[in-house]
């Protein structure tokens, strides 16, 4: 009983077979996912079965093809909503962890060409972009060398800064800190692990404002604040301090969100940067003594583009 009623539901769907993923029609690209890093025994009918499940996110299904090649398939759905549905799911099948994205039909590289442009050669053809698992379509590189269609590049960079394969910055990233101010003065006194060194305090002043649209709910207010943070007066936490300064020039070293210690909406927060906000506890403190601090912060300001 139940292999007849998956023999229906399956034999409902049009599944065809196309190695370059070219014939999907622009107009059910929004309706479209694409699905790889499944096992090359997974069945068209295992991967349909699942996307129609309403526990995966999934929904009635039009269309589906595959690429043996790219080990891949393109899932075209009834209704858009289900897309982002879908996307809101993790997939497993047949114990493997699946791949979802949307699917962004590139342009053929052999028909496409903007002046200034490179354009495939046989051997570029072969390459996937790692965005659309199309071949690459109008090369594009980055200095970490991954090579990306040129339109799922500039879509990715937009989105976040960072190339899409191993996240290393693309430049300085920019964040959206509001409007303050950042001080440092110098004191005689060392902190825990630092004897013979003076101590660096950074003050950061904020006043209340108003969110913008790069803030999670523009046109609400959000409270004013003031932090301090202490570096140890060496030659490298006065390196660490012109960066943290760069840091807070580019907006990075605070945002607008939920409070970790009081649960409060909209307020200044932290931003992935960790500072040192007393003098003494050591790490689990937010104090000193913590040798590995320094190295971190710099890991923390090299992730976003700060060097």
């Amino acid at each position: 009983m139940l292999s007849n009623m998956v023999q229906r539901t399956v034999a409902s769907v049009a599944i065809s077979t196309n190695e370059d993923l070219s014939n999907v029609h622009p107009d059910v690209i929004p309706r479209s996912i694409i699905v790889t890093g499944f096992e090359p025994s997974t069945t068209p009918d295992k991967l349909l079965l699942h996307f129609q499940r309403k526990q995966n996110g999934g929904g009635d299904i039009e269309s589906f093809t595959r690429s043996y090649r790219r080990r891949a398939v393109v899932i075209n759905f009834c209704k858009p909503e289900v897309v982002t549905s879908v996307l809101n799911h993790r997939h497993k099948v047949d114990e493997v962890d699946l791949t979802v994205k949307p699917f962004d039909n590139c342009a053929n590289p052999l028909t496409t060409q903007k002046p200034g442009v490179f354009k495939g050669t046989s051997d570029n053809q072969k390459e996937d972009c790692p965005i659309c698992l199309c071949d690459v379509s109008n090369l594009r590189s980055l200095k970490c060398k991954h090579v990306f269609c040129s339109p799922c590049l500039q879509q990715a960079l937009d989105a976040c800064n960072r190339c899409p394969v191993c996240q290393e910055p693309q430049g300085a990233l920019r964040g959206n800190q509001p409007p303050g101010n950042m001080t440092s003065r110098v004191i005689p006194q060392s902190v825990p692990g630092y004897e013979g060194y003076g101590t660096i305090v950074i003050n950061y002043s904020f006043q209340s404002g108003i969110q913008g649209r790069e803030h999670p709910n523009p046109g609400q207010s959000y409270g004013g604040t003031s932090r301090v943070a202490y570096l140890p007066n060496t030659p490298e936490g006065c390196e660490v301090l012109q960066l943290l300064r760069r840091a807070f020039n580019s907006r990075l070293v605070f945002t607008v969100g939920t409070s970790a210690t009081t649960g409060l909406h909209n307020q200044i927060t932290w931003n992935d940067i960790h500072h040192k906000t007393t003098t003494h506890g050591g790490p689990y403190g937010f104090g000193c003594p913590d040798p590995d601090y320094l190295r971190r912060v710099r890991e923390e300001l090299a992730a976003k583009g700060i060097k």
